[in-house]
């Protein structure tokens, strides 16, 4: 309970899902004019200037807390109520939801005030609108915009979720809160130009559907699958 109390009600969270929301808004400002809200999300995630920044929002409401924990003393006071095996897993179940909810709740808030930036922009209607992806066609067809966004923040949550374990693992290695959040961003660049230059999906393509597939439920599939495989190791 206390661990939720300082993951999910704490100025962090909620800096954690501005900032990601204000991410998106200024990866869209080059697209000023632009009223098509499905291109400018798929801009935002995929080419936007500080996309980059991402695994930062993850990392931010409560990936830090052990290395907090540890300067304080705060971890010896619970291992004295509990075993050290309880005590990492309920902080780390903790810390990768914590880094879901802020990513998918970053980009929701986004999707809510993109009419701020570009009040000109519109969702589709009559079954015109064009997905960023074909697989997605079948949501834009039927005006299904609750399932359409509802993927795209599910994907946004496993992206999340894994960033935070990362990070809470990074937290253990490193004694700065700033080398920490710094570690974790550019982590995620050198992972990604290593995939790239293996022609494998990056983690950025796998969080935003920018995949080769002709299903939802193969993207969601490939997503799911990586980024849980590589978040329980951690």
């Amino acid at each position: 309970a206390a661990d939720a109390r300082r993951a999910f009600v704490s100025p962090r969270m909620a800096l954690a899902i501005l900032m990601c929301a204000a991410l998106y808004l200024l990866g869209t400002v080059s697209e000023i004019g632009s009223t098509d809200p499905l291109y400018l999300l798929d801009s935002a995630m995929n080419v936007g200037a500080f996309s980059y920044m991402l695994p930062l929002v993850a990392a931010l409401p409560f990936s830090g807390s052990y290395l907090e924990d540890r300067k304080t003393g705060y971890v010896r006071l619970q291992l004295q109520r509990v075993s050290p095996k309880r005590y990492l897993t309920v902080r780390f179940f903790t810390v990768a939801l914590s880094g879901a909810i802020a990513t998918a709740m970053g980009m929701l808030v986004f999707l809510a005030a993109l009419p701020l930036l570009h009040p000109m922009a519109s969702l589709p209607t009559n079954a015109d609108g064009i997905a960023a992806y074909p697989y997605m066609q079948d949501l834009v067809t039927a005006d299904n915009w609750c399932g359409y966004y509802a993927f795209y923040a599910c994907l946004q949550a496993l992206s999340g979720m894994f960033w935070a374990g990362v990070a809470l693992t990074l937290s253990m290695l490193v004694d700065q809160a700033q080398i920490l959040y710094l570690s974790v961003v550019l982590l995620m660049e050198i992972l990604n130009r290593i995939l790239f230059v293996l022609h494998c999906d990056s983690f950025t393509s796998l969080a935003t559907g920018a995949v080769q597939a002709t299903q939802k439920s193969q993207v969601l599939g490939r997503s799911s699958l990586i980024f849980i495989g590589l978040t329980v190791p951690c």
